[in-house]
């Protein structure tokens, strides 16, 4: 009922799965089995994750996955580098030192990006790994040139205000936002912008893997390099019935109906094999969701 709707919403507190209600990095089965109460994760959408930058005069640019990797280890230094020069033919880049824009706080957006990182690069893996609160690298602190900023909102701030700074955040807050996005090299070696259709790329090649890992690293010629699902993480266990059945109704209709909001978010909306997958075999969902 819509009473039982309204009270969900207002009282999330009750269903166990509030401050991090929804979050991009999906618990593992250790981590499920050690909650203080049963819980479900039941992915919403899919997102990707850009690098936006501010360098003057400089509308397109292309990054390669060595070059990305060296910036965020700190062995590229200056946009004139010659793994980001070579990667740009005709292209006036200055010799502007990078400062690398990073989050301060522990976040589903930083494992994400240190997911892809960790994929892509071994040196990268051994030393950093994939996780929500990196130690970057000595390097980039010693000479100035890391600076931390809260949610991807203040990285996108800090970025705008700082010539030669370079920041991941989520495609959702930057593609409405007049900032600019690196095109970024893909598994298969092609420069690809983050758009509907190289997403839509990605998302596909999910699907005929089947791999977990494949969205911090997809295969496929036009795929972005780096997505993410965004999961809700709910309890199972819900005593009233009422309100169960309730809670299920708002969760399914964000998996059917309410995908077709996604891309006007800046989201990607799942696909209709993953929907149908998700409401088929996810025990929680019950009778009332098929």
């Amino acid at each position: 009922s819509v009473s039982d709707t309204a009270a969900f919403a207002c009282s999330c507190l009750r269903y166990g799965a509030c401050p991090d209600l929804c979050n991009n990095a999906a618990m593992n089965q250790r981590e499920l089995a050690e909650t203080a109460i049963p819980v479900v994760q039941i992915p919403m959408t899919a997102g990707a994750m850009v690098l936006v930058y501010q360098l003057e005069g400089v509308d397109k640019l292309r990054l390669s996955r060595e070059a990305v990797v060296g910036i965020f280890l700190g062995t590229v230094t200056h946009w004139n580098d010659p793994l980001i020069v070579a990667a740009n033919p005709g292209v006036d880049l200055p010799k502007t030192p990078i400062t690398l824009v990073v989050r301060a706080d522990s976040s589903g957006t930083t494992f994400v990006m240190t997911s892809h990182l960790s994929a892509i690069d071994k040196t990268f893996s051994e030393r950093i790994g994939a996780t929500m609160t990196p130690q970057w690298p000595d390097a980039l602190k010693k000479r100035g040139a890391l600076l931390r900023a809260h949610g991807n909102g203040g990285v996108m701030a800090l970025v705008r205000s700082i010539p030669g700074s370079i920041g991941y955040t989520q495609y959702a807050y930057a593609y409405n936002s007049n900032i600019s996005m690196a095109m970024l090299q893909n598994k298969n070696g092609q420069f690809v912008a983050p758009n509907d259709e190289s997403f839509k790329a990605a998302i596909e090649s999910f699907q005929a893997e089947k791999d977990p890992n494949n969205l911090v690293d997809p295969q496929g010629a036009d795929s972005y390099p780096i997505l993410t699902l965004s999961w809700l993480v709910i309890r199972k266990d819900l005593a009233d019935e009422a309100k169960s059945k309730a809670l299920q109704e708002v969760v399914r209709y964000c998996l059917t109906d309410g995908q077709t909001i996604s891309a006007k978010l800046g989201y990607i909306p799942l696909s209709k094999g993953m929907i149908e997958n998700i409401l088929e075999h996810t025990e929680w969902f019950g009778k009332t969701a098929k």
